[in-house]
C-alpha cells in the first residue's frame, strides 16, 4: 500500500487549486533534499524549480506573507519541448509531428558521450517513428515520461499534449493525505 507523501509537509494546497510554500520550508527543502530544488529554463526564463508531489515553478512572493506561490509546469514551458514538435530540414515533418499520435514515452538515461532524453514513439497515418526530448534537466525529463504515460495521454495528438501539466515521476509511490 502506498504511504503518505513526505513532500506534503513542505507546502500547502490553497483554495481554488493554488499552492504555496513558506520561505523557511523552501530553505529546509533545499538543505535536506538539494537535488529536488534547482534552477531550470522554463518558458524562456531561468526559474527555480522544486520537486514535490508535482514539479513546481517557485513563482511570485506573497506580499504580506513570507511565502511563495508554486505554479505547476506545462510541457510547453520546458526547454527542448519545441524541438520535439518543431520543423526539421524536411518541410513536411512539422505537420506530420503535430498531427501524430502518442504511442509511448520512456526516459533514457545518458550513455557515454550522450545526454539523457525522453524517447517518444509516435504514429502518423499508420507509420510509427520516434522523436526525442532533450535539453532539459534529468528530474524534469523523468516527469515528462511519467506525464506522457499517464492515463488519457496515450493516443492523443502530440500538439494536444503540450498544455499538460507535469506529474511527479515518483508520485505513484504515495497516496494523498
Amino acid at each position: 500500500m502506498p504511504r503518505v507523501s513526505p513532500w506534503i509537509a513542505y507546502y500547502e494546497v490553497l483554495p481554488g487549486g493554488q499552492f504555496r510554500i513558506m520561505d523557511e520550508n523552501l530553505t529546509a527543502m533545499e538543505l535536506a533534499h538539494p537535488g529536488r530544488v534547482f534552477f531550470a529554463e522554463l518558458g524562456g526564463q531561468t526559474e527555480r524549480v522544486v520537486m514535490l508531489d508535482w514539479p513546481f515553478r517557485v513563482a511570485e512572493k506573497f506580499i504580506s506573507y513570507n511565502a511563495y506561490y508554486l505554479r505547476r509546469i506545462a510541457l510547453v514551458d520546458l526547454p527542448g519541448w519545441h524541438r520535439v514538435i518543431a520543423p526539421t530540414a524536411e518541410g513536411s515533418r512539422s505537420s506530420r509531428l503535430r498531427g501524430s499520435r502518442l504511442r509511448s514515452a520512456r526516459f533514457k538515461p545518458s550513455t557515454a558521450g550522450g545526454q539523457e532524453s525522453v524517447e517518444i514513439t509516435l504514429e502518423y497515418e499508420g507509420e510509427a517513428f520516434k522523436t526525442w526530448h532533450t535539453g532539459c534537466p534529468e528530474a524534469l525529463l523523468k516527469c515528462v515520461a511519467a506525464t506522457l504515460n499517464q492515463h488519457g495521454a496515450l493516443g492523443k495528438k502530440l500538439i494536444d499534449l503540450q498544455a499538460m501539466q507535469l506529474v511527479g515521476s515518483d508520485r505513484s509511490l504515495y497516496r494523498s493525505r
